[in-house]
């Protein structure tokens, strides 16, 4: 599958079919992702969540270049590529990612149970479907008044999940002390950490009240 920064390369789409290439139209059809901008987009962290093959633009230059289906290790995006590139500290970490998740055997949010907690309905879809394709089988979309409204007349919503996922601009401070004393918190950025480290650090993510405000805790993956 190609982003959209590499539409000018569509040209070259039957030499690639004639490869062996195909093009996907959705993340279900994509087993490799090309792109030449890795960022925190939807796209970008659902493939990589769900263990694709996530390529520098090389991949198909050198496809075309040699004639056949050339190998994929040599153009996943990883830092010393991007690097190269000149990007950004922030893309070189978070390529850290392409390969680290491609060979688990166990996708990373597996064990996750999530109530999902967004200001807004769109960031919650996005957010879904990257937890999804990381593996997590239950994410339950929440305000702050539902998921307390939950908490407290549902016993089976505590045992139900396992977490909760919100930004850290949607909670009163008396609200997060309710919810934390049933489930543990964290910032909306913990799920690209997860996606970056072999092994997370939640309390560096975690969201708690201190003294009436809220307790932001943010490392950058």
């Amino acid at each position: 599958m190609l982003a959209k920064s590499l539409k000018h390369m569509e040209g070259s789409l039957e030499l690639l079919q004639a490869l062996g290439c195909t093009l996907a139209t959705t993340l279900e059809e994509c087993t490799h992702y090309v792109t030449g901008k890795p960022s925190r987009t939807e796209f970008f962290l659902s493939t990589v969540a769900a263990g694709k093959w996530v390529l520098a633009p090389s991949f198909l230059e050198e496809a075309l270049r040699e004639g056949r289906i050339v190998s994929e290790e040599a153009h996943e995006w990883c830092p010393e590529i991007a690097r190269a590139a000149l990007l950004r500290s922030s893309v070189v970490e978070l390529v850290r990612a392409c390969r680290l998740q491609r060979k688990r055997t166990v996708r990373s949010f597996a064990s996750w149970r999530v109530a999902l907690c967004c200001t807004k309905a769109s960031r919650t879809e996005s957010l879904l479907h990257v937890l999804r394709s990381g593996g997590c089988c239950i994410v339950r979309p929440y305000s702050p008044s539902q998921l307390l409204n939950a908490l407290k007349s549902n016993a089976e919503v505590v045992r139900e999940l396992n977490l909760v996922l919100s930004g850290d601009d949607v909670w009163e401070s008396s609200q997060l002390d309710t919810v934390t004393t049933h489930l543990p918190v964290y910032k909306l950025e913990y799920i690209a950490h997860c996606l970056c480290v072999e092994v997370p650090e939640p309390e560096l993510y975690r969201l708690q009240s201190d003294n009436g405000h809220v307790c932001k805790r943010l490392k950058v993956a």
